[in-house]
């Protein structure tokens, strides 16, 4: 019984991080294009909200 726990820890280790580096990029491969103006002594927008 020790051994199958050992196994299942091991795969735990290395697939909760590949699916939170899948998340991470599933987010930012999704992520809309900002666009700023630059004016003569400030940005247009000001605040940019994603």
């Amino acid at each position: 019984m020790g051994n199958k726990m050992n196994y299942i820890k091991l795969k735990l280790m290395f697939l909760i991080p590949i699916f939170a580096s899948t998340i991470l990029l599933l987010k930012t491969g999704i992520s809309e294009e900002l666009q700023v103006e630059m004016l003569e002594m400030s940005y247009s927008p000001e605040i940019l909200y994603s």
